[in-house]
Protein backbone atom coordinates (compact mmCIF):
# COMPACT_ATOMS: atom_id res chain seq x y z
CA UNK A 1 0.00 0.00 0.00
CA UNK A 2 1.54 3.79 -1.27
CA UNK A 3 1.66 6.15 1.43
CA UNK A 4 -0.70 8.02 -0.24
CA UNK A 5 -3.41 5.63 -0.41
CA UNK A 6 -2.53 5.04 3.47
CA UNK A 7 -2.99 9.00 3.66
CA UNK A 8 -6.04 8.92 2.49
CA UNK A 9 -7.16 5.78 4.19
CA UNK A 10 -6.71 7.37 7.70
CA UNK A 11 -7.96 10.63 6.25
CA UNK A 12 -11.11 8.63 5.62
CA UNK A 13 -11.27 6.46 8.92
CA UNK A 14 -10.59 10.11 10.89
CA UNK A 15 -13.61 12.12 8.81
CA UNK A 16 -16.37 9.30 9.55
CA UNK A 17 -15.17 9.00 13.63
CA UNK A 18 -15.19 13.35 13.70
CA UNK A 19 -18.75 13.10 11.82
CA UNK A 20 -19.87 10.29 14.54
CA UNK A 21 -18.56 12.07 17.17
CA UNK A 22 -20.40 15.41 15.67
CA UNK A 23 -23.80 13.69 15.68
CA UNK A 24 -24.18 12.73 19.47
CA UNK A 25 -22.00 16.04 21.02
CA UNK A 26 -22.94 18.71 23.27
CA UNK A 27 -20.24 20.46 24.47
CA UNK A 28 -19.65 23.37 22.27
CA UNK A 29 -15.89 23.50 23.06
CA UNK A 30 -15.52 19.91 21.84
CA UNK A 31 -17.77 19.94 18.87
CA UNK A 32 -15.90 23.43 17.95
CA UNK A 33 -12.84 21.45 18.15
CA UNK A 34 -14.08 18.38 15.85
CA UNK A 35 -15.37 20.57 12.94
CA UNK A 36 -11.60 21.66 12.85
CA UNK A 37 -10.71 18.33 12.48
CA UNK A 38 -13.37 17.54 9.97
CA UNK A 39 -11.48 20.21 7.83
CA UNK A 40 -8.54 19.39 8.01
CA UNK A 41 -9.13 15.79 7.28
CA UNK A 42 -11.56 16.72 4.17
CA UNK A 43 -8.80 18.98 3.37
CA UNK A 44 -6.51 16.09 3.26
CA UNK A 45 -8.44 14.42 0.52
CA UNK A 46 -8.46 16.68 -1.78
CA UNK A 47 -11.18 16.94 -4.73
CA UNK A 48 -11.87 14.16 -7.10
CA UNK A 49 -15.38 12.41 -8.19
CA UNK A 50 -15.59 9.67 -4.95
CA UNK A 51 -15.09 13.20 -2.97
CA UNK A 52 -17.98 14.80 -4.68
CA UNK A 53 -20.40 11.60 -4.79
CA UNK A 54 -19.54 11.08 -1.22
CA UNK A 55 -20.15 15.15 -0.61
CA UNK A 56 -23.44 14.90 -2.52
CA UNK A 57 -24.22 11.55 -0.02
CA UNK A 58 -23.40 13.60 3.60
CA UNK A 59 -25.58 16.45 2.40
CA UNK A 60 -28.62 14.81 1.74
CA UNK A 61 -27.72 12.80 4.83
CA UNK A 62 -27.20 15.80 6.98
CA UNK A 63 -30.48 17.55 6.06
CA UNK A 64 -32.65 14.34 7.42
CA UNK A 65 -30.39 14.46 10.38
CA UNK A 66 -31.52 18.43 10.67
CA UNK A 67 -34.97 17.67 10.25
CA UNK A 68 -34.90 14.76 12.51
CA UNK A 69 -33.19 16.45 15.35
CA UNK A 70 -36.09 19.92 14.66
CA UNK A 71 -38.43 16.68 14.90
CA UNK A 72 -37.18 15.33 18.53
CA UNK A 73 -36.55 19.03 19.90
CA UNK A 74 -40.40 19.88 18.93
CA UNK A 75 -41.23 16.61 20.74
CA UNK A 76 -39.20 17.16 23.41
CA UNK A 77 -40.16 20.57 24.14
CA UNK A 78 -43.89 19.49 23.57
CA UNK A 79 -43.57 17.48 26.14
CA UNK A 80 -41.98 19.40 28.74
CA UNK A 81 -38.28 18.40 28.12
CA UNK A 82 -35.46 20.10 28.64
CA UNK A 83 -34.31 20.26 25.07
CA UNK A 84 -30.93 22.00 25.62
CA UNK A 85 -28.62 19.03 24.67
CA UNK A 86 -30.65 17.97 21.77
CA UNK A 87 -30.23 22.01 20.23
CA UNK A 88 -26.48 21.83 21.23
CA UNK A 89 -26.61 18.44 18.67
CA UNK A 90 -28.69 20.38 16.33
CA UNK A 91 -26.21 22.90 16.20
CA UNK A 92 -23.31 20.57 15.57
CA UNK A 93 -25.52 18.70 12.82
CA UNK A 94 -26.20 22.54 11.19
CA UNK A 95 -22.68 23.28 11.12
CA UNK A 96 -21.23 19.78 9.93
CA UNK A 97 -24.22 20.36 6.81
CA UNK A 98 -22.65 23.88 5.78
CA UNK A 99 -19.33 22.75 5.69
CA UNK A 100 -20.35 20.11 3.44
CA UNK A 101 -22.18 22.36 1.52
CA UNK A 102 -19.06 24.98 1.60
CA UNK A 103 -17.10 21.71 0.25
CA UNK A 104 -19.88 21.54 -2.64
CA UNK A 105 -19.49 25.00 -3.86
CA UNK A 106 -15.28 25.21 -3.75
CA UNK A 107 -15.26 21.42 -5.80
CA UNK A 108 -18.03 22.60 -8.53
CA UNK A 109 -15.32 25.63 -8.96
CA UNK A 110 -12.75 24.36 -8.94
CA UNK A 111 -14.37 21.66 -12.05
CA UNK A 112 -15.36 25.17 -13.74
CA UNK A 113 -11.93 26.11 -13.44
CA UNK A 114 -10.55 23.11 -14.73
CA UNK A 115 -13.57 22.89 -17.56
CA UNK A 116 -11.75 26.71 -18.48
CA UNK A 117 -8.53 25.26 -20.46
Amino acid sequence: MGFRHMESFTAKLNIELYRDRLRTEADPETASTLHKLLIEEEDRLGFDLEQLEKIVREIADGRSRVERQLSLIEELETNGHDANSAKAILSNLCKTLLIYEQYRRTWVGVMKGRNTY
